[in-house]
């Protein structure tokens, strides 16, 4: 591939977030989805889902580069892509022991390892922040 390339493809959620290390660069203004951009999102995808529980709904585009250290830097679509992580942790959260499987399934997505250029294996939250007030 060519620095000056361009290429997409598709992705579903899962596939967005297996191994999968991204950072929110600095650049990136900070998360601002309010309750009303999150349950616009979150509305929109059950509407689909009930329309047609077998079809695959269109979230948008996520830009990205590969930066620093092999990280997929986010250039445009981080608030969706934090917002699904956040409702991902809330549906882990809802689960109970009975359900372990669906469980680790979302472990999974929510951290992530990869191996550094200099060899190192590095291990995170599947989405790294790296803005100011991102500890907020």
């Amino acid at each position: 591939m060519k620095n000056n390339e361009i290429n997409f493809k598709p992705l579903n959620i899962q596939d967005a977030f297996t191994n999968k290390q991204y950072l929110i660069p600095e650049y990136q203004r900070e998360y601002v989805w309010t309750d009303k951009e999150v349950k616009q999102f979150i509305e929109d995808i059950y509407s689909e889902f009930e329309d047609n529980p077998e079809s695959e709904y269109f979230i948008g585009c996520i830009v990205v580069c590969i930066g620093h250290e092999g990280l997929i830097e986010v250039i445009d679509g981080q608030q969706r892509l934090t917002t699904i992580l956040i409702i991902l942790q809330a549906i882990r959260s809802l689960l109970t022991g009975e359900q372990n499987q669906q469980i680790n399934k979302i472990y999974d997505l929510s951290k992530s390892s990869y191996t550094s250029p200099a060899g190192q294996e590095i291990s995170n939250y599947t989405v790294k922040l790296d803005y100011e007030g991102k500890e907020i």
